[in-house]
């Protein structure tokens, strides 16, 4: 059985170098081969991942790792110690999150793994993105336009989103997926997603990233307005307001408005001006968002 999958290892490990230059048809074969060796890991892993506060023992075959991974390929060769020991520990991930990015890196899509929803699909790329994975953007977008619904999920997978580094590949394309499902007008779905993202840290997701998250939703319904009425809404430095493209950064505009802009816009408006407001009041109250020295006044 070794002998047998250490032989579909070489092709593995062929194959993905062939697929970084090549069709989709060849990944599709890679999802195959992925897919064989997964089942055989438990009798011919040769590296283990030990994950979690309470160190639970995750096995994975070296030649997948090293060939999706530029960081594990680094880790598992040299004069490292997890070189000589094939043993890499990862104490602060969710073992469950981890076996779930371990199939990821086998099968090389979000969507054939069973029971992945949304926030997992997040996770994943987070440590897609650690570990120096290529070619894995669009199965993680494509998993979060099917798994993401207004009034239930976007807020907190904004939050979560804001895990993943600006310069992350897949930073863009979520981002946009996200502010996607966000409408441009007030329903009670509004209304739970910001009661959702003004709670108190959970222990998974902190305060600082739901302030985050609030402030780009907020941004994003500003925004897609403001972009239906590009000539008929124009902004002062007399109020509360989100800047287009300011990230974190709290502006201060007053919109003011034509007789083409409608009653139900300025509703909007209005709304996304006092939420606006309200959260600069809690801005102070959570310094690692921005270091002080860095911190608009808002005078």
């Amino acid at each position: 059985v070794k002998i047998a999958a250490a032989a579909i290892g070489v092709l593995v490990l062929h194959q993905l170098r062939y697929n970084a230059a090549n069709s989709v048809t060849a990944r599709i074969d890679m999802q195959d081969l992925g897919a064989v060796l997964l089942e055989q890991r438990g009798t011919s892993a040769d590296v283990k991942f030990i994950v979690g506060s309470d160190g639970l023992t995750l096995l994975a075959h070296k030649c997948v790792l090293v060939a999706r991974s530029p960081v594990l390929a680094a880790e598992l060769s040299g004069g490292f110690r997890e070189a000589r020991e094939q043993s890499i520990s990862v104490p602060h991930v969710d073992p469950s999150c981890f076996e779930v990015f371990l199939r990821f890196m086998y099968i090389g899509k979000a969507e054939g793994l069973p029971d992945i929803n949304s926030e997992m699909a997040l996770e994943v790329a987070v440590l897609a993105d650690l570990y120096g994975l290529v070619d894995y953007t669009s199965s993680i977008v494509e998993l979060l336009r099917q798994k993401c619904t207004w009034g239930n999920n976007v807020g907190l997978a904004l939050a979560l989103a804001f895990r993943i580094p600006a310069t992350a590949e897949c930073h863009g394309p979520i981002m946009d997926i996200l502010g996607s499902k966000v409408p441009s007008k007030l329903d009670s779905s509004f209304d739970s997603e910001l009661a959702t993202l003004g709670a108190s840290g959970d222990g998974s997701t902190s305060s600082s990233l739901k302030l985050k998250a609030k402030l780009k939703l907020l941004n994003t319904v500003l925004q897609k307005v403001t972009d239906r009425f590009p000539l008929e809404i124009h902004g002062t430095a007399s109020g509360h307001c989100l800047h287009p493209h300011s990230g974190n950064q709290i502006r201060k505009v007053d919109c003011k408005f034509t007789a083409k802009v409608g009653t139900e816009e300025k509703a909007v408006l209005e709304r996304v001006n006092a939420e606006i407001a309200a959260l600069i009041a809690t801005w102070n109250e959570l310094p690692e968002v921005v270091p002080a020295s860095k911190r608009p006044r808002l005078g």
